[in-house]
């Protein structure tokens, strides 16, 4: 009796060292592949990663750090890549006849949506640059625009960055935009490009909770609104600063005083109609405020989920369901640009 106990005994022993064996095998295995995976993550910096959303993948951005967040095209960007105008004069040179870039890009249509953009998230220049006579187009010296362009290519197409310093009114704003191949905005951000001391994380953390504010505020109506306007440039909001309303204890945006007679007019913008007169229509430089997006966006509000993002000097809003991601100033309380999730 007593050596079957002792038997019985071993037997479990063994049992027990080999389960400790396996498990501790498991967790050897598991913290490697983990090790390996991380590695790739953090090293792969050339690759776009891809999301399924609704089986459609989706491409959105990869991360080295919570701080730094590269989003996409913006992983491609070299900005000491192959310069667009460098490139094109090469690729010309032997034509037969004269074949310039506005003849391959329509750089008015350019030009009209980085001016949109750019006084949506800087409106107090506005007016500086309108009082000075002068325009958005002197000041980026936009004639040579595509000296100043990079560009990259992969399987997926050609892209195109813009990233350069202008001075207003003794302010310096950093334009930065991302085109795809057909020359369409991908991204655009421009900010006030203040001390990084300004970027305190008690502002970031009180931006975060301004944004959570906001975007849950009235049913989403102003994310719907935003969201709206930076997809189509819509003229529904006379700016993307944000306001507080201390009736309700809300942030809103502001919608266009007469919606339905709404529009930018050149004239208004920058002073510049004299230089187009004789090159376009007036019509075409206006950006006429499309009703039904407007009427949609507050009678029937989608409700986002999304997500708030904090780096050192930005806070992101990622709207999966609309394909963007929202950039916002804490410190100038104003929506600075977007990225399009690409489809």
């Amino acid at each position: 009796m007593m050596k079957n106990n002792t038997h019985n005994y071993i037997k479990l022993n063994i049992q027990l060292i080999i389960t400790f064996l396996m498990a501790a095998a498991i967790i050897l295995i598991g913290s490697q592949l983990l090790a390996i995976i991380g590695s790739y993550l953090v090293t792969s910096d050339t690759t776009v990663k891809t999301y399924s959303i609704d089986d459609n993948d989706c491409y959105m951005f990869y991360t080295q750090s919570d701080s730094d967040i590269t989003l996409f095209p913006w992983n491609y960007y070299n900005p000491e890549g192959v310069n667009f105008y460098d490139y094109f004069e090469e690729l010309t040179a032997d034509y037969d006849f004269d074949y310039n870039i506005d003849d391959y890009v329509n750089i008015d249509n350019l030009y009209d949506s980085i001016r949109y953009y750019f006084y949506q998230s800087v409106p107090h220049a506005r007016q500086y640059v309108l009082e000075e006579d002068s325009s958005l187009y002197v000041i980026m010296d936009f004639d040579n625009i595509f000296k100043k362009i990079t560009m990259a290519k992969d399987s997926s197409g050609i892209y195109y960055f813009y990233n350069e310093p202008v001075t207003i009114n003794n302010q310096t704003y950093n334009i930065s935009f991302a085109l795809n191949s057909r020359f369409e905005l991908l991204s655009f951000q421009c900010y006030n490009m203040l001390d990084s001391n300004a970027y305190t994380p008690e502002i970031i953390s009180a931006g975060k909770k301004t944004i959570t504010n906001f975007i849950n505020g009235n049913n989403q109506v102003n994310l719907n609104l935003l969201i709206t306007d930076l997809q189509n440039a819509a003229g529904i909001l006379t700016s993307y600063e944000l306001h507080y309303i201390s009736q309700t204890d809300e942030y809103t945006v502001d919608v266009a005083d007469d919606i339905y007679n709404y529009f930018y007019d050149i004239d208004i913008y920058d002073n510049y109609i004299e230089y187009y007169s004789n090159n376009i229509s007036e019509k075409d430089y206006m950006t006429l405020t499309d009703l039904e997006l407007y009427d949609s966006a507050i009678s029937e509000p989608v409700t986002y989920s999304y997500q708030v993002v904090e780096t050192e000097n930005d806070i992101m809003i990622i709207v999966l369901d609309a394909n963007i991601v929202i950039h916002f100033d804490p410190v100038m309380q104003v929506f600075t640009g977007f990225n399009m999730i690409y489809n």
